[in-house]
């Protein structure tokens, strides 16, 4: 009798610890701290490492000349996502949140998070079926996605071929741009525009608005016609079903070719054009940009 009492006093220790170590929230590892070289632009770094590494995230607030980026749809996959073990526990659960990294003046890369959600997908796997605000990561590793992404942003910093590789695909992506462009006072748009933009190429796909002869004369060349085309950059951005869908930003390019077969376009037609930015206008308000494009022919 005394030795089945103690095999059911050992059974319940180990089932009081085995319950408390689940219970038990994992303390969050935080991130290695890191510097930035100094007298180096942010921008290809940081577009390059996140490009590299969660390609499917999306920049939504950027601070160009205060080194200000928040990147939403950085995912991953993790179990028993509240720390805590119960029905479910076991489950593959998918996390997403807001990355913030800041550069500070001292050249340390300052990362920080918000809009923290646990969701799981439709038997599709496109689809989020279940989704959960949260408000700390639980078990994720958030110090690993973030090291991930300094160290390769420190790589390519270091490593001027990558540098001007990625520098290069920052300003071809209008989305990029448009994020960076959209709240800035007209000294720092016409700042940035002559001094980073000029000479990106853009391939958009949009709808045309209108089509109209130019006659002008751009760098040299002579413009028979112009195409308007207008894109909505809203339906672009990250979307897993958790994150809040903004309201529909809109980019005009003013499209300048010799090309005669324009003849052909008719007003709200599907059109994709490949030009090289000259120019570009702000809005009336912070949701439109007008940006002058070249035929590259």
């Amino acid at each position: 009798m005394k030795r089945k009492n103690l095999c059911w006093i050992i059974a319940i220790v180990v089932g009081l610890w085995f319950c408390t170590s689940c219970l038990t929230t994992t303390t969050q590892v935080q991130p290695e701290k890191r510097f930035y070289p100094a007298e180096t632009e942010l921008y290809p770094a940081i577009y390059g490492a996140i490009a590299a590494t969660f390609p499917n995230a999306s920049f939504t607030q950027i601070d160009f000349y205060n080194n200000r980026y928040t990147i939403s749809g950085i995912t991953g996959e993790t179990k028993n996502p509240s720390g805590e073990f119960g029905i479910g526990a076991l489950e593959t659960w998918y996390i997403g949140y807001d990355l913030n990294i800041t550069l500070l003046p001292s050249g340390e890369i300052v990362p920080s998070y918000d809009n923290i959600y646990v969701f799981k997908l439709d038997s599709t796997g496109q689809n989020v079926s279940t989704s959960q605000r949260m408000n700390n990561f639980g078990k994720y590793d958030y110090a690993k996605d973030v090291n991930r992404i300094t160290a390769l942003m420190l790589e390519i910093a270091n490593d001027s071929s990558l540098f001007e590789k990625s520098k290069k695909l920052a300003m071809n992506d209008i989305r990029f741009v448009y994020t960076i462009v959209k709240k800035f006072s007209t000294v720092a748009f016409n700042d940035f525009i002559n001094n980073y933009a000029k000479g990106s190429v853009f391939n958009v796909k949009g709808t045309v608005y209108e089509i109209g002869e130019a006659n002008r004369q751009i760098n040299g060349k002579l413009y028979k016609y112009v195409i308007t085309i207008v894109r909505g950059v809203a339906s672009d951005r990250m979307s897993s079903g958790f994150y809040p869908q903004p309201l529909t930003d809109y980019i005009y390019c003013r499209y300048y070719t010799n090309d005669n077969t324009v003849i052909k376009l008719n007003k709200s037609d599907s059109c994709t054009i490949n030009g090289i930015l000259v120019g570009a206008e702000q809005g009336k308000s912070e949701i439109t940009l007008y940006l002058d494009l070249i035929d590259r022919n």
